[in-house]
């Protein structure tokens, strides 16, 4: 492109200041557009990425340390709001449907290894691909859930159980593969296993001293005190070969329990919001334009494949777990976005030694082609949620399977 030199040198003449602009002027502008198509606004930051990104057509937004640095900012908090939204005492109230469900659930995590055997892939791109195809994105289908008004269907609350299981799985699968992607095994282990005492310890003594430093803290210091302590925390977590954005989510567990919880993302909701949207630029300033669409020739197969099979799981969950035919298709159905944590794990392959670079990038580049498009056909089936749902389950395809 003739024109990208002159574009890269006005960006640069504009300093950090103008960068700083550029980002959020950029954020604002996709997040509205997205808004305009009703679609979640993470597909409209990320698209933000494809298209000013420097292998983008119209290129003025380059990576530099400060997309680096917020884009770190924004997984840790992102994590972080997800972790404060997960409900221990629900899970503990309802584990045995939840996990009944979620058993069912974790079927997809071998599909998804097994469908990147069929592609060809690594053992180690397979391993990574079936995390990023099994887990579903809490904050997608959450948002879904308020804006379409569904919170209140009986597939709803299965739904959020089995969002619950796939935290939790995700921070054994996460966990498992910082110890193991790559070298000094046994020092990454002593340091998990380090990490994991220090967060029981907290976990078990440290709710009242939490409560007594948040107790009278004023908004502004509020902020303060959790951006410092969200970021401290996850950086401790990092030194210890644990994985910052897990340490950051069990950190919001944590918080979720605490009394001024609803203060707390109160105020660091704006603080998030740009965050994430950061975040989720950093990820599409990584891949080409031209490549993602030749990725959607391996994406769209295998979106239509692992939805497929997550349907039928949640479907059979459902009916286990004693939903009617109609709200166990619904379940199945709802599960079909995938968005945050696949993208967190398409990161942590990135920096993992045990793929050559090329081997990276074909996995970088179809996750963000996949998220894509799972976004958008769980944004299309969630418009129509009732009237499929009720479809389904009138075929006598479905009906003769449920009698048998």
């Amino acid at each position: 492109m003739p024109y990208a030199e002159g574009l890269k040198h006005f960006v640069e003449s504009l300093g950090a200041l103008g960068e700083l602009g550029l980002i959020g002027l950029g954020l604002w502008l996709s997040g509205l557009l997205a808004q305009l198509l009703r679609l979640p606004a993470l597909l409209g930051y990320i698209g933000l990425g494809f298209i000013c990104g420097p292998m983008g057509p119209f290129p003025i937004i380059y990576p530099s340390e400060i997309t680096a640095a917020l884009s770190e900012i924004g997984v840790v908090l992102l994590m972080f709001f997800i972790g404060l939204e997960f409900s221990l005492k629900r899970f503990l109230e309802a584990r045995g449907t939840i996990v009944k469900s979620g058993l069912w659930d974790l079927l997809n995590l071998p599909l998804g290894f097994l469908a990147g055997l069929a592609l060809g892939f690594s053992l180690w791109q397979c391993i990574f691909l079936a995390g990023i195809t099994y887990v579903s994105s809490s904050g997608v289908i959450i948002r879904m859930l308020t804006e379409r008004k569904q919170v209140a269907l009986p597939e709803a609350e299965r739904t959020l159980g089995v969002l619950i299981f796939e935290d939790l799985a995700m921070i054994l699968y996460l966990g498992t593969l910082s110890v193991f992607t790559g070298g000094n095994v046994w020092q990454k282990l002593l340091g998990v296993v380090t990490f994991g005492v220090i967060y029981v310890v907290l976990l078990r003594f440290g709710r009242p001293f939490l409560e007594r430093i948040l107790e009278g803290q004023s908004r502004e210091q509020l902020v303060l005190l959790m951006l410092g302590g969200v970021a401290m925390f996850a950086a401790m977590a990092h030194l210890l070969s644990f994985p910052d954005a897990v340490a950051a989510f069990l950190l919001g567990a944590l918080v979720g329990e605490l009394s001024r919880m609803h203060d707390i993302e109160e105020v660091l909701t704006p603080w998030r919001d740009v965050a994430v949207g950061a975040f989720f630029l950093g990820f599409g300033l990584k891949v080409e334009a031209l490549a993602l669409l030749g990725s959607l020739l391996v994406a769209v197969p295998l979106v239509l494949f692992t939805s497929f099979t997550k349907s039928i799981t949640g479907f059979l969950a459902g009916r286990a777990t004693g939903l009617s035919l109609r709200a166990a298709v619904g379940h199945g159905l709802m599960l079909l976005p995938r968005g945050e944590f696949s993208l967190v794990i398409a990161g942590l392959a990135v920096s993992s030694p045990l793929m050559t670079q090329l081997q990276k990038q074909d996995l970088y580049e179809l996750t963000s082609a996949y998220v894509l498009v799972s976004i958008l056909l769980g944004v299309l089936v969630s418009a129509y949620h009732i009237p499929l749902t009720r479809w389904f389950a009138e075929r006598k395809l479905l009906q003769k399977l449920e009698s048998t």
